[in-house]
């Protein structure tokens, strides 16, 4: 084989440039089309009046964002839209009882929370209810108070109060 000459292949430089010139303008030209999805109906969605509205959730991925519309309905109503776990994206609107001292969640709107400074510690960097500090209120002959909480939807553990004594609940 060392003898043997290999076979050259010659290439116009204008060609090879003009090859690569057209290579590249189909690749930038599907990537630029990939950035405006074409919807259902057939039309781009950013030619919609009701184009989603982006989120800064890292959930938002997951889920739809509202349509610009129901986002701004729940602005107004003084909601704020977020991903809450398994319950998912929504708007979370404020409740009219916020606030008022209870003893059980069935006189608020929602939850009857039980004072996070009183019932919470922190582990970690994370707040976590305090089971002995829970244990030690209940045992008091004291009735237990708490305040409605001021948003309809809640997530994650909390503490609540229930027929006047502390309850840790989860929400996903």
């Amino acid at each position: 084989m060392r003898g043997k000459k290999r076979p050259q292949i010659n290439v116009d430089p204008k060609t090879l440039s003009r090859t690569s010139l057209c290579l590249l303008l189909v690749l930038l030209t599907l990537v630029l089309g990939a950035c405006n999805p074409v919807s259902d109906a057939g039309t781009l969605e950013s030619d919609t009046e009701t184009a989603p509205v982006e989120t800064d959730s890292p959930l938002s991925s997951l889920y739809p964002t509202p349509a610009h519309e129901e986002l701004e309905a729940c602005l107004e109503l003084g909601g704020e839209w977020d991903v809450k776990g398994k319950i998912g994206a929504g708007c979370n609107l404020p409740t009219g009882d916020g606030g008022k001292v209870c003893q059980d969640s069935e006189e608020c709107e929602s939850l009857c929370l039980a004072d996070t400074e009183e019932v919470m510690k922190e582990e970690a960097g994370v707040l976590v209810p305090d089971q002995d500090r829970i244990e030690q209120l209940n045992s008091q002959e004291d009735q237990i108070r708490g305040a409605c909480s001021i948003w309809q939807r809640n997530f994650g553990c909390s503490v609540v109060v229930e027929d006047g004594t502390h309850q840790e609940i989860c929400i996903d």
